[in-house]
């Protein structure tokens, strides 16, 4: 490359000033001067086309003719990072926070799919194997033919998800402008966009700091677990780690080989003790307080998998939505069989047993809240609905689509995550009781503090 180019180049990229705004500004800095460095190394093995093309013609090269020219004969590797050169400050990629979820299908055919992974992610058996139990039970499960049926006149999970990107995107960014540009996304487990397809957009388009929030707020190792072992190993087979010490602490970069990505990744892989939970239920409720005698919290069952914890935790939301609203009705917490189970109701707590329980106590009009769930779903639509449809004193509470209320929640969820620099909580740290799943090592060693 000759001096010329290398002058009006270097006239161009700003000198990265140290910037006095805290260890989260600090290591940002650092960790945009590794970047810089390895750009000025393959920018220095550039060729000189453009110069020696003007050379020959008699005349000396004009900077404002070189840089188009230049981009367009560059390599992609150097298109991404010139244009984010000439355009930005720093060439920061931003943050990208990833919303996960199970996903729910729309035709028959793909929930015989959905079903049989389903299964084989829940009882850790071949979906070679689980495919020929889910499929006829599928066909003579009433429930869930019924939950495909109403589906077809709901919006899809997908397109409620889209909305609920943009409103947190939009959020997050007024929050924590120092973080931009903050893109959000979502992906499901057993549906479309799949968490593959996902990441490997975020990776292709450049991010710095990667955040992954399960849209499940009570951990679960079948419902969280399996969606983290999901982004863990993807991210592990496309990225290499890269370690650093910025202010006497061990931080750890993953890089993408052959590009100049690198990034953190972390996950807030339970908040079911943020206050969003208990506000978003409470306002739900209050306006049905005059009109009921008690409340009837609902849970999808989670037989093993640790799920005493998992049992505890819904309990303990339960009493803080309860606190919210004053401890002003009584109320019993059951568990129920979802619809993607197919399989017997538990035998302690469940509906009919506390349900009878409440009729004892001669409180008949009863509101059932799914406390487990932000977005509408198969069980909130059709499953709990179907239950309690021969019961006229009983009705079912669904959550609203993209609450403002739960928008902000959440942001404010991401914005502590990010503030306090954390990659995970201590729990997940914690081998379960009886796990042998190596992925869930993978997720471990992924997400370590």
């Amino acid at each position: 490359m000759t001096k010329a180019w290398v002058t009006f180049y270097d006239s161009q990229r700003p000198d990265p000033k140290p910037i006095d705004g805290g260890a989260a500004s600090n290591a940002a800095v650092s960790r945009n001067s590794r970047r810089l460095e390895a750009r000025e190394t393959r920018r220095l093995q550039e060729p000189a086309e453009t110069v020696c093309a003007a050379r020959s013609i008699g005349r000396s090269p004009s900077p404002r003719k070189l840089v188009p020219m230049a981009i367009r004969r560059a390599p992609s590797a150097l298109l991404r990072c010139g244009i984010r050169r000439f355009s930005s400050s720093e060439g920061d990629y931003g943050t990208s926070v990833l919303l996960l979820h199970h996903g729910q299908p729309r035709t028959p055919f793909y929930a015989t799919q959905f079903l049989a992974r389903s299964a084989a992610l829940y009882s850790k058996l071949p979906e070679s194997l689980t495919k020929f139990f889910t499929t006829p039970l599928f066909k003579t499960s009433s429930t869930a033919n019924q939950c495909i049926a109403d589906y077809g006149h709901e919006p899809s999970l997908d397109e409620r998800l889209s909305q609920l990107d943009s409103l947190l995107g939009a959020s997050l960014s007024r929050l924590l402008p120092e973080f931009g540009p903050i893109n959000c996304s979502h992906a499901f487990l057993l549906d479309e966009p799949s968490i593959e397809q996902r990441l490997a957009e975020i990776i292709q388009t450049g991010v710095n700091r990667l955040v992954v929030l399960p849209l499940y707020p009570n951990y679960s190792c079948f419902q969280t677990g399996s969606l983290l072992n999901r982004v863990s190993r993807i991210v592990l087979e496309k990225t290499e780690p890269l370690e650093s010490v910025v202010e006497g602490k061990k931080q750890v970069e993953r890089i993408v080989p052959m590009a100049d990505v690198s990034f953190e990744v972390s996950t807030i892989d339970r908040w079911s003790a943020h206050p969003v939970l208990p506000s978003f239920w409470s306002e739900l409720i209050q306006p049905h307080l005059d009109e009921i005698d008690a409340i009837l919290f609902v849970a999808p069952v989670m037989r093993g998998y640790d799920s005493n914890t998992y049992n505890s935790s819904i309990w303990s939301s339960c009493e803080r939505v309860s606190e919210q609203l004053n401890n002003a009705v009584p109320w019993k917490l059951a568990f129920h069989s979802p619809w993607d189970h197919l399989s017997f109701p538990p035998l302690r707590n469940n509906i009919p047993i506390q349900m009878k329980h409440l009729r004892r106590n001669k409180l008949e009009r009863v509101l059932v809240v799914p406390i487990t769930h932000v977005v509408p779903s198969f069980d909130t639509q059709t499953t709990l609905p179907r239950l309690f449809a021969k019961q006229p004193k009983v009705s079912v509470l669904s959550p609203r689509p993209n609450d403002p209320l739960l928008v902000h929640g959440l942001a404010e969820v991401v914005k502590n995550h990010l503030l306090l620099g954390r990659r995970t909580t201590a729990q997940l740290s914690m081998v379960c009781k009886f796990c042998v799943d190596p992925e869930c090592e993978q997720t471990r060693k992924l997400f370590s503090r």
